[in-house]
């Protein structure tokens, strides 16, 4: 029979109904969704890209298919019957309420977050609107054992995962957007990831370098993006208002567009936010002889992004994406006082920081596996400027005064990365792939007025590192055993090249340096999982994770041995073994959940800073972490309510300090009398809490979303609490426990909706960070309480 006949049909006539279901906001296969022919008992599962075919029996001119897949809601559409075949394609959505149902990526395939025999935990975007959060320091208040490390302004931000932080060096958490890492040799900031028109945001905890590589020894923070969707022009617009208590105003705006441009062939999806954040510290006017300046440390961020999706055939697509961050903060974001807030620095410092990114991926589907080929370039642009007032810090009677740093970094990187992965549900999964970094990493620095033990300087960092890596596992006893085994192998060529100033009894003369060294690791990963059922995983896990060495400049180096210290120019490679074992139960019919692991870390060769007047990195010595992380979520069938918490208890310790770093120093005290003081420069002890590693983190969420009769209004309110214990300083400082409470009351009418909220409704104004050196005592603090009216709508 012909398309477009309007005839009757035959009775009893067949006709084959096929098509694809996927992901409504990542355009992602789902596999395994099933769907049926309403009032009737044929249907079908789809496969694993997501394609379906099925034959019935009808006699009718249209039919329903319903198409439903756990986790997501539940989709019925009408079907005209106008041939012996139609296609039929699904984009489901997720709900908010499912329950261990969330397909990740993290082990770079596409699995139920139920599946994945480690310790990973998924934000979706419904999750993400519900609490408020807008950017990844709060994402991770609300991942277990994850805080908040230092920053040096809205963009410039370190973390530490599961005892791990960020410290000098290289990252210790791999950051990604998609398949694009940020990780770099010289340049150890976090980018600035924000969350509007993120399908999700997935937090693997503990190594993970056999998949993603060096830097990802803590973990990996991974930001999913919505793709553009071939189908369906759409969109969404929110806008908000913001102040801050014995601070300014804010607001923030953001924009996503989807257009299909050639349907089911060609699409471009394009998201751009702007925000200002509300200034809330003071300047201290008579110690830095400056005028007085009231909430001067206002931050101003915006954020762009384009994709373009391109699929001639259902096996074969081209993406191409460019993202650009911006953003920049006035005095920067170091304090010496809480309570009131008073600026560290001047009024006139500043803190920016400007990513640009350039990536494509290739992507084809052979019968028997998935070829993925991803380039990105990627440039960071950073400047900061910190003004200080330093006492009698050499012992000469006169204080230094007034001092003021500049710094200038830019990264050039260039990322490669081929993958085949295996498809099909069969007993044997593998995955093989390469993956090369090259980067260029410059740093100016000097201060002003210019000093001679703080010459200007210019150093290149460069990198060049290819790896290979792979994994392959095998079920046994019908795949409910599952044994995993992956490796890495890892070769890192780095070059330090430093010009600086030396100043002799000549005068002043230039000097170049250059300093070079290969790092290589070979990384191992071994797992075995046991699923008796779809609703039960038990696992163990042993891991090893790893970051390339580096080098401290001549003028540093000299300046710690002048005092005695053992510093070197050569910091070698620090690395860890994770040991894990846990669990993820789905109970109560799907309606609870639970995530259960207890690991034991052992780091070796530690990285660590620590200063006189300049910070110098160290090789300290081998640490020990062990801890419990707990996840729990409740979502009652049939109600409107949804229950989450999350805890991590943990201690990392110091194990064994190297010997010489023991021992006491004297430094100059920064006063007449007496001159100098003995000290202990590290300034812990074996068996002592290692530095920004807090001992206890604990959240929780209550959501209550329903919609009220036929006319589309409803209302969606989240209650949610996160806490941080006591987390140890740099020096002899703690920060003390933060704890933070959110509120959003929102009506909804369709796809709009507004919204009134709070954040830190305690106010609570202790520190994220706390250092103390013989010149200093400095603080990073979290943003004062925050009320706030959001206006949303979807189109």
């Amino acid at each position: 029979m012909a398309y477009g006949n309007k005839s009757p049909l035959p009775a009893q006539q067949q006709v084959t109904i096929s098509g694809k279901i996927s992901d409504s906001n990542t355009g992602e296969p789902l596999a395994g969704a099933n769907v049926v022919l309403m009032g009737g008992t044929q249907g079908t599962t789809a496969d694993f890209d997501g394609n379906y075919s099925f034959t019935i029996t009808s006699q009718d001119d249209a039919v329903q298919l319903e198409a439903s897949y756990i986790g997501y809601a539940t989709k019925v559409t009408s079907v005209n019957i106008t041939g012996a075949s139609v296609t039929v394609n699904f984009s489901l959505n997720q709900s908010a309420q499912a329950l261990g149902a969330v397909v990740v990526t993290a082990n770079k395939r596409g699995e139920r977050l139920q599946d994945v025999p480690s310790s990973v935990q998924a934000l979706t975007s419904e999750t993400v609107e519900q609490i408020g959060i807008r950017d990844i320091n709060e994402v991770l208040a609300f991942v277990p054992g994850a805080s908040e490390d230092l920053s040096f302004g809205a963009g410039l931000r370190q973390y530490q995962l599961r005892g791990i932080p960020q410290g000098p060096g290289d990252p210790t958490i791999g950051y990604y957007v998609d398949d694009i890492p940020f990780n770099f040799f010289g340049f150890r900031w976090a980018p600035l990831g924000r969350t509007f028109d993120v399908s999700r945001v997935e937090v693997l905890r503990g190594p993970q370098s056999t998949l993603y590589g060096a830097g990802a020894m803590g973990g990996v923070i991974k930001f999913v993006t919505n793709k553009p969707n071939l189908y369906e022009f759409g969109g969404k617009a929110v806008a908000g208002l913001t102040t801050l208590a014995d601070g300014d105003s804010g607001y923030y705006t953001d924009l996503a567009l989807n257009v299909p441009i050639i349907k089911e062939k060609l699409a471009i999806r394009l998201t751009g936010s702007l925000e200002q954040i509300g200034g809330y510290a003071d300047n201290n006017p008579e110690l830095l002889q400056e005028d007085f300046a009231k909430n001067i440390n206002e931050a101003d961020i915006s954020q762009f992004r384009a994709q373009l999706l391109y699929q001639p055939t259902e096996n074969f697509q081209i993406r191409a994406s460019y993202y650009r961050n911006e953003n920049e903060q006035d005095g920067g974001t170091f304090l010496s006082e809480l309570d009131p807030e008073i600026l560290l620095g001047s009024k006139n410092d500043i803190a920016r920081a400007n990513w640009e990114v350039f990536s494509g991926t290739l992507q084809y589907d052979f019968s028997f596996a998935t070829l993925t080929s991803t380039f990105s370039s990627i440039n960071v642009e950073s400047t900061v400027s910190t003004s200080l007032f330093l006492g009698d810090v050499f012992g000469t009677g006169e204080p230094l005064g007034l001092l003021t740093s500049f710094s200038d970094n830019n990264v050039k990187g260039f990322n490669h990365e081929t993958r085949i992965t295996s498809r099909g549900d069969g007993p044997f999964k593998w995955l093989g792939g390469f993956y090369f970094v090259e980067s260029d990493a410059t740093f100016d620095s000097f201060i002003v007025p210019e000093l001679a033990f703080f010459p200007p300087s210019e150093s290149l960092s460069q990198s060049v590192s290819p790896s290979f890596f792979g994994e392959v596992s095998y079920g046994f006893l019908d795949n409910k055993l599952v044994a995993l085994a992956g490796l890495r192998t890892f070769r890192d060529r780095r070059t330090f090249t430093e010009d600086f100033i030396s100043f002799t009894a000549d005068g002043a003369v230039p000097v170049t340096d250059q300093q070079q060294n290969t790092f290589t690791s070979i990384n191992p990963r071994l797992n075995l999982s046991y699923q008796p059922n779809e609703n039960t995983n038990f696992y163990i896990n042993a891991a090893k994770g790893f970051r390339g060495g580096q080098f401290n400049s001549n003028a540093v180096v000299a300046e710690h041995t002048a005092f005695g210290l053992p510093a070197s120019n050569l910091i070698e490679s620090d690395e860890i073994w994770s040991y894990e074992v846990g669990s993820k139960l789905s109970l109560a019919e799907n309606q609870v959940s639970v995530e259960l692991a207890a690991y034991r870390q052992n780091w070796s060769n530690a990285i660590l800073q620590f200063a006189v007047v300049s910070f110098a990195d160290y090789n300290v010595g081998d640490v020990l972490g062990q801890g419990i992380d707990l996840g729990v979520a409740y979502a009652p069938a049939n109600t409107p309510w949804t229950f989450t918490a999350t805890a991590n208890l943990n201690s990392t310790e110091f194990d064994d300090i190297r010997p010489e770093l023991l021992e006491s120093i004297e430094v100059p005290s920064g006063v007449a009398d007496p001159p100098t003081i003995e000290v202990q420069p590290l300034g812990f002890q074996n068996g002592d809490a290692y530095p920004f590693v807090p001992n206890f983190t604990f959240a929780a969420s209550i959501n209550y979303n329903k919609t009220f009769g036929t006319k589309g209004w409803g209302t969606n309110n989240t209650v949610s609490f996160s806490h941080r214990g006591e987390q140890p300083g740099n020096g002899d400082i703690v920060s003390d426990p933060l704890s933070l409470m959110r509120l959003r009351l929102g009506v909804t009418k369709d796809n709009f909706a507004i919204t009134l909220f709070g954040n830190n409704l305690f106010n609570d104004r202790d520190s994220n960070y706390a250092q103390r050196t013989p010149a200093l005592t400095a603080f990073t603090p979290t943003l004062p309480r925050q009320l706030g009216l959001e206006v949303s709508v979807g189109f």
